[in-house]
């Protein structure tokens, strides 16, 4: 027996960056503002962190490549 509606409906773990700014839309008190927007300046940095990390790593396995077989 399984859910009427499409699958198990349990309550997130997480925020997505989309979901923290909808939070601050709909709770207007400052506390909720503030802890929205430091939501969404985290997902920035962890996404610029996340694109760094890739380009080095994309990088070394180039000079890797290269020094493999030279």
């Amino acid at each position: 027996m399984g859910s009427q509606h499409g699958g198990l409906r349990k309550l997130p773990w997480a925020f997505t960056e989309h979901g923290a700014l909808m939070a601050a839309t709909v709770l207007k008190s400052p506390r909720a503002v503030q802890m929205s927007l430091f939501i969404v300046r985290a997902f920035v940095q962890m996404r610029e962190a996340l694109l760094t990390d890739s380009i080095i790593f994309k990088r070394l396995a180039q000079i890797d490549k290269k020094t493999r077989y030279a």
